[in-house]
């Protein structure tokens, strides 16, 4: 004997799944300001820093923009695209550099541990 859904069944599963990606998503959703200044709170807690693995940097914070340098990997959070943010630097799979700028230039650098040729490389094409 088969068991035909009743509509309120089939009801609480679609929203159930519903509910469940939209949790999923909701951090991703978060308005790039909020991105900007939850990635600086990091910086400042000591929750990002120099040497920590790209790959635990990536589970705590969502990625807004994301490039590459030559072996160098940027991480590019900002609130007026092009006029200022924040850019965090990762090579061989660490964290190197996070610098604050704005369409000036750089206004404030979190930690750098880059040498002196790719903070170089990195100048002349960022």
């Amino acid at each position: 004997m088969t068991t035909i859904p009743t509509p309120a069944k089939i009801c609480l599963v679609v929203s159930t799944l519903l509910g469940i990606a939209g949790c999923a998503t909701q951090k991703a959703q978060r308005p790039p300001d909020f991105l900007l200044s939850e990635c600086r709170r990091g910086i400042e807690d000591g929750s990002v820093y120099a040497g920590q693995w790209v790959r635990e940097f990536e589970k705590q914070y969502v990625q807004v923009r994301i490039s590459e340098v030559g072996d160098l990997k940027l991480y590019t959070y900002s609130r007026l695209p092009g006029f200022e943010g924040l850019t965090i630097v990762a090579k061989d799979g660490r964290l190197v550099r996070a610098f604050d700028w704005t369409d000036a230039g750089t206004r404030r650098v979190y930690f750098d541990s880059m040498t002196d040729a790719d903070r170089r490389m990195l100048n002349e094409r960022f």
